[in-house]
């Protein structure tokens, strides 16, 4: 018996330590500060362009190229506080808790440092997050759109010397070491060098860097201020001999690109510019494990994505040739699910290396040029922020979270009571939150989120108002889908995609009713124009069976805002004469070749337009429809996407197949629908 308790009391302590030492993991991530306007590339470019423009016009290169990018927040100016204490929000509430940030200097001359001494120095909770500055110490070339082949004359040349880097650091002593918040390793002042070979170089060598480093400590230390602690980006475990020869305390990568991968010259040379985030993520490790030996501690860099498409000329050729910077290969699959697996991989490495520096870097906050952002975007929303949470912030008891609709602040709620998968992609999620009373099992309402089957997540406004329920008794679940045109390349028609994916949602919730504490008698679903015209779909096809062989189970109720009953162009048409709404569903370019091509693609169109899905046996789901707009059929309306005619033409067939069907007008659409649900669920 005491030799069993020996063993629990031991197994006790390591779980203690493993835990606390995961606790302690700090996670910092790159900030790339130009975002805004300023005097350089007012220099070189029109008076309010900003590097947004790059973004913006963005084209895709290939079928299934997820370009442009869209980031939720308005294109957030990296200057301005008010924008930059949203994102310190966001960041350190899920778990981010260090912005490094990329910083110029050029022999006196500095370029976007606004960024951090306008935006985050004057953000008011600034205190709440660290933050460092990665030197960028390499020679700055105007990298807008060049043309392939052309390798342009740097715009500032990269001269270092021992003076110039004596008048950094008191630039740095003055302006970032004086803040309480300024971030340090092991006591140390965190600097790091992008091109920390280069520096050594320009000094005049090993021993001169050396030197100077030692200068510099004794510089601080008559300030009364702690050491430097130099990092160096390095992938070379004989370059990492030269940086600790020299003083350098630690490596990293900035990023992990495809030229670190296997093979990488050969494949580019055969033209195979599309990677996978698979490969990232086995090159990553490997890069990690090496280094791990190295004459440095070396922190791991997490990569969520690489592709620098955005700063090429949009015309370009695909595959690119020559493969010099921006025409480099992408790295296409970069879900959030994947990311998840390579943060976990992370974790796992600096537990388990011996004198490892407790921190993960993440490549990087909102580095758009370059493909790598875990700042929320249009595709996968929140998932990228939420993994690094789950991960290394997982007894955190809200859930920060921005939204694409809301664009001036950042919004909260209680964090899931559980997080269930319902398929393998990334984003095929239900967060699931249990009836506040405890009663089980509950009422459920599951959300489909609107926004075209296109943009916005589970996380939204209308899910804020849902939670009033909540506090009624009543389980939420929010339901993550994929979009149309993630899909449609390789599904048909895409709207198949989200309309299964909330299907499968649907059955995954029954399927766990006794563990979520449903009670599947009481299930309603409840959404906005798309995720209503999901809604509907879902109850219209009970029974029928899935790709993924679940069945959909049958609800008591549907109780939906401003929904898109039909999806025939021609029938949209006649109920408003200025619809222009559906064309993407069906992949077709506009709604002029989706009325051309109608006829070719109705029995198609059938299978997914409410109307077209009504029948006498579909008479066991109470269907509930809202709407903010006044009755109105065969007239051009403000916004005919969400016309009050959807309602009326179905109901009218509702009632002339006696299906039960109430249409209820308010301009409080979505409160009255939330009142409806209490009231009849």
């Amino acid at each position: 018996m005491k030799h069993i308790m020996k063993k629990l009391l031991i197994l006790s302590l390591l779980f203690i330590v493993e835990f606390t030492f995961a606790k302690s993991i700090e996670v910092a991530s790159f900030y790339y500060p130009n975002w805004h306007a300023n005097e350089f590339t007012k220099s070189k470019k029109p008076q309010n362009w900003t590097q947004w423009q790059i973004v913006k016009n963005a084209k895709p290169f290939y079928k299934g190229h997820h370009q442009p990018k869209h980031p939720y927040l308005n294109y957030l100016n990296s200057a301005n506080p008010k924008h930059v204490s949203m994102e310190i929000d966001l960041a350190k509430d899920n778990g981010v808790d260090i912005f490094i940030y990329n910083w110029h200097w050029y022999n006196g001359s500095q370029i976007m440092q606004e960024g951090l001494e306008q935006g985050f120095l004057k953000a008011p909770n600034n205190e709440k997050m660290k933050f460092a500055i990665m030197w960028d110490n390499q020679d700055l070339k105007p990298i807008w759109q060049i043309k392939n082949k052309k390798q342009p004359k740097p715009i500032f040349k990269a001269e270092h010397s021992e003076t110039d880097t004596l008048n950094v650091i008191n630039y740095c002593i003055k302006n970032y070491f004086n803040k309480p918040n300024y971030w340090k390793v092991n006591g140390k002042f965190y600097v790091s060098l992008t091109s920390p070979i280069d520096f050594i170089n320009k000094i005049g060598g090993i021993e001169k860097t050396k030197k100077l480093f030692e200068k510099i400590d004794a510089t601080l230390q008559k300030a009364n201020l702690p050491k430097i602690h130099w990092a160096g980006n390095c992938a070379s475990k004989e370059d990492a001999k030269i940086l600790a020869i020299a003083g350098f305390s630690s490596t990293f990568i900035k990023s992990v690109s495809p030229c670190y991968f296997e093979n990488y010259k050969e494949r580019v040379s055969k033209a195979n510019y599309s990677f996978d985030y698979s490969e990232l993520i086995t090159t990553s490790k490997n890069i990690w494990c090496n280094m791990a030996t190295s004459a440095l501690p070396n922190i791991p860099t997490i990569t969520q994505g690489f592709d620098t498409s955005p700063l090429c000329k949009q015309k370009a050729k695909y595959p690119f040739s020559n493969a010099e910077y921006p025409y480099l290969p992408i790295v296409q699959n970069n879900t959030s699910d994947k990311f998840e697996e390579l943060v976990k991989s992370a974790k796992n490495h600096i537990e388990k290396t011996q004198n490892a520096i407790p921190v993960v870097f993440v490549s990087s906050w909102n580095n758009w040029n370059e493909g790598n952002a875990i700042f929320p975007e249009k595709i996968e929303g929140m998932n990228f922020l939420r993994a690094i949470g789950r991960v290394f912030n997982p007894d955190s008891k809200t859930l920060t979270f921005a939204s694409i609709y809301i664009k001036d602040k950042i919004c909260q709620l209680p964090q899931p009571d559980a997080r269930l998968n319902y398929a393998k992609y990334g984003k095929n999620a239900i967060d699931f939150w249990k009836a506040k009373n405890g009663k089980s099992p509950a009422p459920t309402v599951i959300y489909y989120h609107g926004g075209g089957w296109a943009n916005n997540c589970n996380l939204d406004l209308r899910l804020i108002k849902l939670f009033k329920l909540r506090d009624m008794g009543f389980n939420i679940a929010a339901v993550s889908y994929r979009f149309t045109h993630e899909v449609n390349h390789k599904i048909y028609p895409p709207v198949k995609a989200p309309m299964q994916d909330c299907a499968n949602a649907l059955a995954l919730i029954v399927e766990k009713a006794k563990e979520l504490g449903v009670d599947t008698s009481r299930i309603s679903l409840t959404g906005g124009s798309a995720g209503a015209c999901s809604s509907l779909w879902i109850a219209l096809n009970t029974g029928k069976k899935l790709d993924s062989g679940r069945i959909i189970p049958q609800v008591k109720m549907i109780s939906v805002v401003v929904p898109q009953t039909s999806l025939d162009p021609v029938q949209m048409r006649d109920w408003i004469p200025n619809s222009h709404y559906g064309a993407h569903a069906f992949n077709l370019k506009n709604f002029n070749e989706f009325l051309q091509k109608r006829d070719s693609i109705l029995e198609t169109i059938n299978q997914y337009s409410p109307y077209a899905l009504l029948s006498p046996e579909k008479n066991k789901i109470k269907l509930y429809l809202v709407n903010r707009y006044k009755p109105e059929v065969n007239q051009k309306v403000k916004d005919p996407t969400h016309a009050s005619a959807f309602c009326i033409k179905f109901k009218e067939k509702c009632d002339e197949l006696k299906i039960p069907c109430e249409i209820i007008f308010n301009k409080k659409d979505w409160e009255t629908s939330i009142e409806n649900i209490k009231n009849n669920l």
